[in-house]
């Protein structure tokens, strides 16, 4: 111990000192934490949204074909295929 022999004041003041230093400390960690949850949910909202556009464009395509009296057929083998564009997807027939 360090603060022996110290006064009271000394020794309340040295805890003060080192009970302030530990507040923000945990105050910094809960704001870094707290700024990487921003970001993540931010990375999560962003990929949702394209995934979403992505859907949303496919409905379309299909709408606009049912509106024009043209049936499409999805075939299995491409449903997983990422690099496939949308239209090779699609079998299109009148």
């Amino acid at each position: 111990m360090g603060l022996y022999g110290q006064t009271p004041e000394v020794v309340l003041n040295a805890a003060l000192q080192a009970i302030s230093c530990y507040v923000v400390q945990q105050k910094l960690q809960g704001s870094y934490r707290q700024a990487q949850l921003t970001r993540k949910v931010a990375k999560v909202q962003e990929a949702c949204r394209k995934k979403l556009e992505e859907v949303h464009n496919g409905y379309q395509l299909v709408r606009l074909y049912r509106a024009q009296g043209v049936v499409c057929f999805c075939h299995e083998q491409y449903v997983c295929a990422g690099t496939v564009p949308l239209y090779s997807k699609l079998s299109i027939r009148a």
